[in-house]
């Protein structure tokens, strides 16, 4: 069908009030004025409140809800603006709290396509590539978390997702390496800790593991 310009001008202006109708449906609109004078429901100034409601209401632990609440919240971000990478990296966070592993590569993965700072990338990176190790993906996982540490060589837990992965492939010796880097970075740290002494255990260093 081709579209007459005169019609299609006249179906936008009827289509137009049924859009900003239905708009106020699906989210309750913050209105600015625009240079042109008309409002603009969805605006990014909007988007930008979501993600920190969404921190608020992850922060929010007396809510046995918090977690669903914050991924509704940064849901909403990532719906209205898909380009908006710290949006993508904190609500596959929250699927990866609520043990939606799918859910949470998926979401990572589309933050990696968005502008993210460097610390942003290398966690999202990181947190990557641990939850590939999860669901047996281990040779991708092995390769995303060599570039997270690559990216970022002060992440410690990038470092322990490495000491674990190398541990499943059986290569004992890099399996010390990446948990020494980690121990050297973070000792304190309970679950640096553990990898360190199992990577002494599986390597035979034992008396360095005591």
């Amino acid at each position: 069908m081709t579209w007459v310009p005169g019609f299609r001008i006249a179906a936008g202006q009827l289509l137009r009030p049924v859009m900003r109708f239905a708009a106020r449906i699906w989210n309750p609109p913050r209105v600015i004025t625009g240079r042109d004078g008309q409002d603009e429901y969805l605006s990014r100034w909007y988007v930008r409140g979501r993600p920190k409601a969404g921190e608020g209401a992850f922060d929010d632990k007396g809510n046995p809800k918090h977690l669903e609440h914050a991924l509704h919240l940064f849901g909403s971000a990532c719906q209205v603006d898909p380009t908006w990478g710290d949006a993508w990296y904190q609500i596959a966070n929250n699927h990866s709290d609520l043990n939606q592993l799918p859910a949470a590569i998926a979401g990572w993965r589309r933050a990696l396509q968005c502008d993210i700072s460097k610390d942003t990338r290398g966690r999202a990176l990181a947190n990557l590539g641990w939850r590939l190790h999860n669901v047996g993906k281990t040779d991708e996982a092995l390769k995303i978390s060599l570039e997270a540490v690559q990216l970022d060589p002060n992440l410690y837990l990038g470092w322990t997702n490495l000491s674990m992965i190398y541990q499943v492939l059986n290569d004992h010796d890099n399996m010390f390496a990446a948990a020494a880097k980690a121990y050297d970075l973070f000792p304190s740290d309970p679950v640096v800790e553990l990898a360190y002494a199992f990577a002494c255990l599986f390597s035979r260093r034992l008396e360095e593991g005591l």
